[in-house]
């Protein structure tokens, strides 16, 4: 929205507004046909996998303030804390992508799916007060954040750019 207003080329047209793209800046993208994408076994075993971690994920996420209380936190401090969540799930979809330029997408993958799972083991073994809260709270965030772009990345290492959102989307 800011780009739009500071007027920069990636805004979309004006209605009315016909916008010309030189030769140079078009460019092929490649990657499987939705049609082709959609009838091989990674796609199928890549959707599991999502709806998996998914359902399991977003089940702790939207219960955090409740498993807070049940350990005798107070209803504010829950809520401040599991708000923790967002900060360190954006913190950890950043962390993610800069690592995943540098490293294999399977070990980020592992750690994006070990961090929630201590935090999980944390939260059933200590006692928590609002350090362990905070520590479990953020722990959960980067993992969540994490597995996020380590999903987009394989879906486009797997299958290409071309439709990637529709693929991604499915």
């Amino acid at each position: 929205i800011t780009a739009c207003f500071l007027g920069l080329r990636a805004c979309p047209p004006s209605p009315g507004e016909r916008r010309v793209v030189p030769d140079a800046d078009r460019v092929a993208l490649h990657g499987m046909s939705i049609k082709r994408a959609v009838r091989s076994r990674s796609f199928w075993q890549i959707g599991l996998i999502s709806f998996l971690i998914g359902a399991g994920l977003v089940s702790l996420q939207v219960h955090l303030v409740p498993m807070f209380r049940l350990k005798g936190l107070e209803p504010r401090t829950a809520a401040l804390i599991a708000g923790m969540f967002g900060a360190a799930a954006l913190a950890g979809r950043f962390v993610a992508g800069a690592f995943l330029d540098r490293y294999s997408a399977k070990i980020i993958g592992v750690f994006s799916l070990l961090l929630p799972a201590l935090a999980c083991l944390l939260y059933l073994t200590f006692p928590v007060g609002p350090g362990m809260g905070a520590a479990i709270a953020i722990l959960f965030g980067l993992g969540v954040g994490a597995e996020g772009d380590v999903l987009g990345y394989i879906t486009a290492k797997f299958f290409g750019v071309r439709w990637f959102g529709t693929l991604f989307g499915i």
